[in-house]
């Protein structure tokens, strides 16, 4: 069991995606935002951070350097709803400081593979 967080400012979605991985055995939070992310980085020892790529007050583009800096032993999933984000040189080279990268379409599989890949 991991504990892990998730940073998205659709509501639907990280419910959605914080029930998944509690089905799937896992401790999961979620906030709406970066700042709030970094709140609760601060407050409990997370595992995996999930960061939305794009979210009011800054995303995965202002997150990834700052999480990496002050918890260099959480590992970061960069996902995107964005597809025409996803195969850009910013998705695929500029958030190279995260261990992984996800389109948030991705099936429960593929985010439990994910997970698996982060906690080995």
């Amino acid at each position: 069991m991991a504990r892990i967080l998730i940073a998205d400012d659709d509501v639907a979605y990280r419910k959605a995606f914080c029930d998944g991985l509690t089905v799937m055995g896992h401790q999961a939070d979620g906030v709406p935002d970066g700042a709030s992310a970094l709140e609760a980085l601060k407050a409990a020892d997370y595992d995996v951070v999930f960061l939305d790529v794009i979210m009011r007050g800054g995303g995965a583009i202002t997150l990834v350097h700052d999480v990496k800096v002050a918890f260099p032993d959480v590992k970061i999933v960069v996902i995107s709803g964005q597809p025409h984000i996803y195969d850009t040189p910013l998705f695929r080279d500029g958030f190279r400081f995260a261990d992984a990268r996800l389109k948030k379409d991705a099936s429960l599989q593929q985010i439990h593979d994910t997970v698996q890949t982060c906690l080995q």
